[in-house]
């Protein structure tokens, strides 16, 4: 296997699906715990079916809001969703809004993600992904 180094991140190049729980511990272990959130970032569109999320320093802890069309049949599932997300990349100091237009669940996590890779200040090729399985 190569390895990339990606500012803090290591990619590994060349892993089965089935090691996809070694990536992830090994991003975090490279990587720390905590994801830093340095600056608002958004991610996703307002269009049908997406959703658009804005992530931002938070003042301790997760800060989360949904505005969502759905939010009365499937609010807790989009909470659910966003919130493991954040977990699994290692968000825990964040304000995060989102803007729901009936997303599915992997284009709420891929949302999430984008905009904390984002809003950490990664750039290049990421660990899409990664973190997320």
């Amino acid at each position: 296997m190569k390895q990339v180094e990606i500012s803090r991140v290591f990619l590994i190049i060349g892993m089965k699906t089935k090691e996809h729980g070694v990536l992830a511990s090994h991003i975090k272990q490279v990587r720390g715990n905590d994801m830093d959130i340095k600056k608002t970032a958004v991610a996703g569109t307002l269009e049908s079916s997406d959703c658009i999320v804005t992530v931002e320093p938070g003042e301790g802890g997760i800060e989360f809001d949904l505005d969502s069309s759905v939010i009365r049949q499937y609010g807790k599932q989009i909470r659910k969703v966003a919130l493991e997300t954040l977990e699994r990349i290692g968000v825990t100091d964040a304000k995060v809004h989102m803007v729901d237009k009936g997303a599915l669940d992997c284009t709420i996590k891929a949302r999430v993600e984008c905009a904390c890779y984002r809003a950490a200040g990664f750039e290049g090729q990421l660990p899409w992904g990664g973190d997320i399985r």
